[in-house]
């Protein structure tokens, strides 16, 4: 591992443990093991290893899903649920605490708003299947696919931390619950798409 590993390694632990706020760089040194200085030399300050934990995460599930659609040669709605499911799976696992540097990326408008450049990806990568879809007569013709993305992308956020759907219980849900309930939301949204094609 690089040293810039080591320290988001380190501080990704130490913010899912006692959260980002009460985390300090000489926790973070302390835990790596390095002096303050040499953590210096690779980041600027405690919010640059959060961004470098966020920005990698979005990075690897971006190109998890461009791979998925990249491969896709047929039944894209099928596809799509496949994928959504995966990334709202993949997301649960990593965000053990609802104080994880994962989940505050859906938590925090200042953090969402320095990781647009990379989160704006995954729009596209889902109207990419959506236009695949399109493409091989699956849906509609005249679909907007901008619109139907905005909506699935909207209605993804429920299923993703803190989980606020879950507002008559605000604790953490099961995996299964989770996958269950998006499931259903998939199958439905996928299957008036080809019900309005029909």
């Amino acid at each position: 591992m690089t040293k810039r590993q080591k320290i988001t390694a380190a501080a990704r632990e130490l913010f899912g443990v006692q959260s980002y706020e009460k985390t300090t760089i000489e926790e973070i040194a302390r835990a790596v093991p390095m002096s303050k200085a040499t953590l210096y030399t690779e980041f600027n300050n405690k919010e640059e290893i959060l961004l470098e934990i966020c920005c990698n995460h979005i990075d690897e599930m971006n190109t998890r899903l461009g791979a998925i659609v990249e491969a896709t040669e047929a039944d894209c709605l099928n596809t799509l649920k496949e994928m959504l499911l995966k990334l709202v799976e993949g997301i649960y696992g990593v965000t053990v605490s609802i104080r994880s540097p994962e989940a505050l990326m859906f938590q925090s408008a200042r953090l969402q708003v320095l990781l647009i450049d990379r989160t704006k990806k995954m729009p596209e990568i889902i109207r990419n299947l959506f236009e695949k879809a399109k493409s091989k007569g699956e849906i509609d013709k005249q679909a907007d696919t901008s619109a139907i993305t905005s909506v699935v992308l909207s209605a993804l956020t429920s299923y993703l931390p803190p989980y606020p759907r879950h507002f008559t219980n605000p604790s953490r849900p099961t995996l299964g619950s989770l996958k269950e309930d998006l499931s259903l939301l998939l199958d439905l949204l996928c299957e008036g798409l080809r019900h309005h094609h029909v």
